[in-house]
């Protein structure tokens, strides 16, 4: 029960967040919104998205959406598949987005000054507010979550062929509202 009361909070804040700063979540239903925000190009040119998913008993994480699919894979305490409760990000002003370079050890430092976009919460940890993350690994683009609750410690998970991967030097997405 904890952690459904969490899960409404924490989904009444994002909406509420995003909507002031330009960005949204939408319920995904396997079609691409004309307003979602892509995350990268997979290795035939063609756009994948960031999505979030809710894990039961675990917390929101960011997670990747490949056109087409209905199943995302969570990369976070192990790789956990899901099929429902999948949000795509999406954005009034695309062009308000940048990916900064960063690493497990400055992204504070590297976030000063600037906005980056939160993905979700772990709920395990109970302090884990996952941002947006990407990463170039093995020829193709992954999106996931940086868990950023610690400083200099703050490394990006991702799911690979099933198996949860974790990456010190990566891509942070940040919003700019000036631009």
């Amino acid at each position: 029960m904890i952690n459904s009361w969490r899960l409404v909070v924490v989904f009444f804040i994002q909406a509420n967040a995003f909507d002031e700063k330009g960005y949204y979540w939408k319920e995904y239903t396997g079609v691409i919104p004309p307003d979602a925000l892509p995350g990268g190009k997979d290795s035939n040119d063609e756009d994948l998205f960031i999505g979030q998913a809710y894990i039961h008993n675990h917390g929101l994480y960011v997670v990747q959406i490949c056109p087409g699919t209905m199943t995302v894979n969570a990369g976070w305490w192990g790789v956990k598949k899901a099929t429902n409760d999948i949000k795509i990000l999406c954005a009034k002003k695309p062009e308000n987005f940048e990916w900064v370079p960063s690493s497990q050890t400055t992204f504070h430092k590297d976030m000063v000054n600037k906005t980056p976009v939160p993905g979700g919460y772990d709920f395990i940890n109970n302090d884990g507010t996952m941002h947006i993350g990407r990463i170039r690994y093995q020829e193709f683009v992954k999106v996931g979550g940086i868990w950023s609750a610690k400083k200099d410690n703050s490394w990006l998970y991702f799911d690979y062929n099933n198996v949860l991967k974790r990456i010190s030097m990566y891509e942070a997405l940040v919003y700019n509202e000036s631009k």
